[in-house]
């Protein structure tokens, strides 16, 4: 279908508001699939590397088939060099009263369908419809699961993101406020000689290890889907996200973290129950970019573009991928049992290490 021939299906002014999933959600009855094993090895590679090779190839196919079939919204008078350029990082405060002022207006864009949204040759956002629904249920209980399981230590942070030190976390309603991130990857303030690193919440203990290496494995088929869409998406990104990812200039700590997630984005935040200000994400690449993968069972919570005067309707199962420095976003109010967000990232400081390890390997 080309893009010439049929508009994308989008309406303005406010959705209604669509209640939980619908029908049954299928089980997984398989186990998630694995990556070459050359990538990914946890047992018995010899004999399932086939089957593996098999299995990504198959996810490749789908995902590059969805594309062909993705209409493409133009923002003509959308300058992104000249956005970009004119973004202030100290001084982009969120409007008084915005999410009242945002929510009720109906002059919006709304985003339902698969579509990808350019500025001239730079796509900008890409949201694909119940892309992982039928593992939605199954991954939204192993995501409770990790995080009951794992819990912070420090009774300051316990105090602020739960009600108590003994209360379950969700499925309930907006009772929880958590995020975990899960950074196989990164450079922090303690890291003196700024190679990237696993941060401490996936190596501070045994408990933290075996919790994060479960989730990354039960993201495992996630992880692979969001790979092969972002190729589709914009190639040239997703080289280097992939080459920062291969990169000789990390830790050995990283490489072990990579072998367990065919991810190419180091680091991933988990968001349980979470309600996002308005925001830019300073710390990642100018141009780079973010996938956000929703899961649980909730209705409104719809993702509010302002640059782009547009509000992108979310689902369960949905995977939306925005340029997370360059746009400014926030969340509506949600309703429901419990709303998951797997976000996937890498920050401009791991991307500046690679260059600066690069450029010390060529003097």
């Amino acid at each position: 279908m080309s893009t010439s021939e049929e508009k994308p299906k989008l309406k303005r002014g406010a959705l209604e508001p669509v209640g939980h999933i619908s029908g049954e959600v299928k089980k997984q009855k398989t186990p998630m699939p694995k990556t070459n094993s050359r990538v990914h090895n946890r047992g018995n590679a010899g004999q399932s590397s086939q089957i593996n090779r098999r299995k990504l190839r198959m996810v490749n196919t789908i995902i590059h088939k969805r594309f062909t079939d993705i209409p493409t919204l133009a923002v003509p008078n959308f300058d992104f060099k000249l956005h970009l350029s004119s973004i202030n990082e100290s001084n982009d405060k969120m409007e008084e009263g915005y999410k009242k002022t945002w929510s009720e207006r109906t002059d919006l864009l709304v985003l339902n369908e698969d579509v990808v949204v350019k500025a001239g040759s730079y796509p900008l956002v890409c949201l694909l419809k119940g892309l992982n629904i039928d593992i939605n249920k199954e991954l939204s209980d192993k995501i409770v699961d990790f995080a009951n399981k794992y819990r912070p230590k420090d009774s300051n942070f316990s105090e602020v993101r739960y009600r108590s030190d003994t209360t379950p976390l969700p499925p309930t309603k907006r009772t929880g406020n958590i995020t975990y991130y899960l950074h196989a990857g990164t450079v922090g303030l303690g890291n003196k000689d700024r190679t990237p690193s696993a941060s401490a919440t996936m190596v501070g203990s045994v408990l933290a290890v075996n919790a994060n290496v479960q989730l990354l494995w039960d993201l495992e088929f996630v992880s692979l889907l969001t790979n092969a869409a972002f190729k589709q998406l914009d190639p040239i990104s997703y080289k280097a996200y992939s080459q920062m990812r291969d990169s000789k200039h990390v830790s050995p700590s990283t490489k072990l973290f990579c072998t367990q997630c065919p991810s190419i984005w180091l680091e991933k935040a988990v968001l349980i129950n979470q309600h996002t200000n308005w925001h830019r994400d300073v710390k990642d690449e100018k141009e780079g970019w973010c996938c956000l993968v929703y899961f649980g069972n909730f209705s409104k919570g719809d993702l509010f573009l302002p640059d782009l005067n547009m509000r992108v309707h979310i689902e369960a199962g949905d995977v939306a991928f925005i340029r997370s420095y360059a746009l400014a976003h926030f969340v509506d109010e949600w309703v429901g049992e419990g709303r998951f967000v797997v976000v996937y990232y890498t920050s401009k400081d791991v991307f500046k290490a690679h260059r600066l390890g690069e450029e010390g390997a060529t003097v």
